[in-house]
C-alpha cells in the first residue's frame, strides 16, 4: 500500500463474463472489518453500459458578458443607517453602565 493509503489489485486469473464479488477483509483500529461489492464484466457494446474508457475532458470557455443596464441599482440606505445608529447607542450605553457600576462599587 502506497503512504497516501492508495492500493491496486489485479485478479490472478481473466475473469468471465457476468455478475462477480469481491469482498475485501481489513483491520482498522484494530477492529477487523469487511468490505463487499457487486460488480458486473460486460462485452464491449451490450449491457448498454457506458465505456470504461474515458473520454478527453471537457475545456470550459469563459465569455463574460455585461448586463444591459450597466451597474445594478443601489438599494434604500435607511435600514443600514437606522442599525448602525442603534448599534452605536448599544456601544455608548454599555460603556456608560459599566462605568456607574465602577463608581458605585467603590
Amino acid at each position: 500500500m502506497a503512504a497516501s493509503g492508495a492500493w491496486s489489485w489485479s485478479a490472478p486469473i481473466k475473469l468471465s463474463l457476468g455478475s462477480h464479488t469481491i469482498k475485501l477483509r481489513f483491520k482498522e483500529n484494530n477492529v477487523d472489518s469487511e468490505f463487499s461489492r457487486g460488480f458486473v464484466i460486460v462485452a464491449a457494446g451490450t449491457g448498454g453500459l457506458p465505456a470504461f474508457s474515458a473520454t478527453p475532458s471537457a475545456t470550459p470557455t469563459l465569455t463574460p458578458t455585461a448586463t444591459s443596464g450597466g451597474l445594478p441599482v443601489v438599494g434604500i440606505l435607511t435600514p443600514t443607517y437606522a442599525l448602525f445608529i442603534v448599534g452605536i447607542g448599544l456601544f455608548v450605553a454599555g460603556i456608560v453602565w459599566r462605568r456607574r457600576l465602577l463608581v458605585d462599587s467603590h
